[in-house]
Formats: structure tokens, C-alpha cells, sequence
């Protein structure tokens, strides 16, 4: 028998972890402590990564980073349910990389892109400078090629 030291109850050796570096060969803790430990740990760990998260992807950058790994992945990954649309119609990114969007979007367009949607001008071009903007929602139905309602 062992006592935890978290806990302060005694338990049996097989309640406990093995440890090679301590005397006895066992961790200080029962596994019970130990669990619980780790899983406060991890949720302390996920909180912070979550605010981290929401932190950057609520600024500018953050966002428009986001935006061209969605429009990367409907024109590359075949996984992509709506793959087809893009990527399997030749629609490509022309824009270098990801910065070079951000770059474009924030000092060419000048515009806060946050709660709008990304649009081709030219419905059949790619996503490449001159040819992207942002509108909301509804703009971006209505600029479908087979969209059944025309704008006004």
C-alpha cells in the first residue's frame, strides 16, 4: 500500500503509475490524480488556444488568411465537396501566396472584408488581382452562372 499525494488516500501499488526515476519505482500520484490533473490541464491548455485562435482570426490579417486557405482548398483538394465548381472547372489562385493576398486585398482594396464573401468579377476567371472583391451574401447568389434570379 501507498499513499497519493494529491488525494492523501492509500492505495494499492497497482493504483499507481511506474516511474523509473523515483525510489520506489512509482509516481507520486494515484492514477485517479493524475487523470484528473491531466484533464484540467488540457481544458486550461484548449481555453488558451481558443482565445489565441479567436484573437487572431478576428483581426484583419487573420481573417484574410482564412479566406485564402478556403479558396486554396476549393481550387487544390479534390476532398472538397464543392471541388467541382473550382478547382475542377480550371479556376486557380494567381496570387503568389498568402501574403501577397492579404498585401493585395488590405492596401489595393482598402476595404474590411468581415462579414462579406469573396467573388469573382469574371464568374469563369481565376482568383487573381482585378478579378476578386468582397459583397455580401446575397450580391454573391446573385452572381452565379446559373442563378435563376438576376439582380435589378
Amino acid at each position: 500500500m501507498k499513499q497519493c499525494t494529491k488525494c492523501g488516500f492509500w492505495e494499492y501499488e497497482s493504483e499507481f503509475r511506474k516511474d523509473r526515476t523515483k525510489k520506489d519505482g512509482l509516481y507520486p500520484s494515484c492514477r485517479l490524480c493524475c487523470r484528473k490533473y491531466q484533464s484540467n490541464y488540457r481544458k486550461h491548455h484548449l481555453e488558451q488556444e481558443i482565445k489565441r485562435c479567436k484573437r487572431y482570426y478576428g483581426s484583419l490579417r487573420g481573417y484574410l488568411a482564412n479566406v485564402f486557405h478556403c479558396m486554396e482548398q476549393r481550387c487544390t483538394n479534390t476532398e472538397v465537396h464543392n471541388y467541382y465548381c473550382y478547382g475542377g472547372r480550371g479556376i486557380e489562385i494567381k496570387f503568389k501566396n498568402r501574403k501577397e493576398f492579404i498585401d493585395y486585398v488590405v492596401d489595393v482594396l482598402q476595404i474590411d472584408p468581415r462579414g462579406l464573401q469573396i467573388d469573382r468579377i469574371d464568374n469563369d476567371g481565376h482568383y487573381e488581382p482585378g478579378n476578386i472583391r468582397f459583397v455580401t451574401a446575397l450580391e454573391n447568389v446573385h452572381n452565379r452562372s446559373n442563378s435563376k434570379c438576376k439582380a435589378n
